[in-house]
C-alpha cells in the first residue's frame, strides 16, 4: 500500500505502509520517513506525479496504454494527452 503525506499527523501511517511519499512542500519530519519525495507541491501536481512514479517502476504504462487503446474513444484521449 502506498501513502501520500505532508504533515506530522501523516507519520504514523507512513510508517506502517509499504511505500511513503511526500509532497514536496512536507513538513521535513515527514521528509525523512518519505521513501520518495515529490518536486511538486501538494494541490500542485504532487499526487500525479507520486502516480507516474509508481506507474513507471511498476513498468505499467504499456498495459495502460493498451486498455487505453481497446476504449472506442481512444482517438479523443490521445488527442488530448497530446495537447
Amino acid at each position: 500500500m502506498a501513502y501520500i503525506g505532508d504533515d506530522i499527523g501523516d507519520a504514523e501511517v507512513m510508517g506502517m505502509v509499504g511505500f511513503a511519499a511526500a509532497v514536496g512542500d512536507a513538513h521535513p519530519l515527514i521528509k525523512r520517513v518519505s521513501h520518495y519525495i515529490a518536486k511538486r507541491y501538494g494541490g500542485r501536481g504532487a499526487v500525479r506525479e507520486v502516480i507516474d512514479f509508481i506507474l513507471d517502476v511498476q513498468e505499467q504504462w504499456q498495459t495502460i496504454f493498451a486498455e487505453l487503446k481497446k476504449s472506442s474513444d481512444w482517438e479523443e484521449i490521445f488527442k488530448e494527452i497530446n495537447s
